[in-house]
């Protein structure tokens, strides 16, 4: 009975641990050097380290702070 409920466990939480790890990643960014305004949101790409799409631009929106 315990090994039984150890093996399902153990399944469960490794299936969990594969789903939760994710390529990508959000950055919150200026628009280039020197810029200290940070509103722009980008997903980035974990593996390459490259932009995959802009999710937020603030100079294409009519945001104003």
């Amino acid at each position: 009975m315990n090994i039984k409920l150890l093996l399902t466990s153990g399944f469960i939480v490794a299936s969990l641990a594969s789903n939760a790890q994710s390529n990508k990643a959000y950055a919150i960014t200026g628009d280039g050097n020197n810029d200290f305004l940070w509103m722009n949101i980008r997903e980035v790409d974990l593996q390459s380290g490259q932009v995959t799409k802009t999710i937020f631009q603030r100079s294409k929106t009519d945001f104003h702070l």
